[in-house]
């Protein structure tokens, strides 16, 4: 059964990256950024809950272990059940510019690392690959794309009611019958079909609820167990399941 979750021998941790909100943001009052959240959870199962980590972020391009052009640092803490939220481009700057990366040539990788005892030693905890592209910085740095091809005819419209007949002339001798009335008006266009729905990153997560559970653990539902059947994480409380 496929886990999102990475584990290193040589430190007591482990983390599972939630790409729930992987979005790009922009205003004019504030700079680019990409949402990150996480959970961290210890070798043994159980969540590491309010503690503060020290988090190093790299883009690596063209492969997991490419080069890296950008690298921040950031100051968190986990809540309650070890989760902890952080936005890419709002750290402390190490190494390059968010605002260079071209979102739409190359292929990006995030690696993310650990430091859990503030001694400036990081641990590898996570290399994971942008599987979506953050529009809306793409959109800043992409030229202006050539103009598609013409859609297709529309269906003919309704054919228009048959016009009022002229009427009969005087009875007469080899009378010639009235002519033919106009034709009526072509229907209107048909209205154009809505848009489809966007797509979404894809999430590693499975159907079937864990049999070896401890209090503290986590897993990622595709909905099925959930009550609002949706993807996301269920957490074990200890005598129950909650939907987070």
């Amino acid at each position: 059964m496929d886990r999102l979750i990475v584990m290193k021998r040589s430190i007591t941790y482990m983390a599972i990256a939630i790409w729930l909100a992987f979005a790009a943001s922009i205003s004019a009052q504030s700079p680019m950024a990409v949402n990150y959240q996480g959970v961290a959870i210890g070798s043994d199962g159980i969540a590491i809950t309010d503690t503060d980590v020290n988090l190093r972020i790299s883009i690596n391009e063209n492969g997991s272990d490419g080069q890296i052009v950008y690298q921040e640092s950031h100051v968190t803490v986990t809540n309650g059940i070890g989760h902890y939220m952080i936005e890419i481009g709002r750290g402390n700057l190490l190494q390059g510019a968010f605002s260079n990366i071209i979102w739409g040539e190359n292929g990006y990788w995030i690696h993310v690392e650990i430091d859990l005892n503030n001694s400036g030693t990081y641990e590898s905890l996570a290399r994971v690959e942008f599987l979506s592209v953050p529009y809306a910085n793409y959109a800043l740095t992409a030229e202006t794309g050539i103009s598609g091809p013409r859609g297709a005819q529309g269906p003919d419209g309704a054919t228009g009611p048959i016009g009022q007949a002229s009427p009969i002339g005087p009875s007469c001798p080899g009378g010639q019958a009235g002519e033919t009335g106009d034709t009526g008006p072509a229907g209107r266009q048909g209205l154009q079909g809505p848009k489809g729905p966007d797509g979404y990153p894809i999430l590693v997560a499975r159907s079937d609820v864990p049999t070896n559970i401890a209090e503290g653990r986590f897993y990622m539902d595709d909905g099925t167990n959930r009550s609002d059947g949706t993807i996301g994480m269920r957490f074990y409380n200890g005598s129950a399941w909650i939907d987070l």
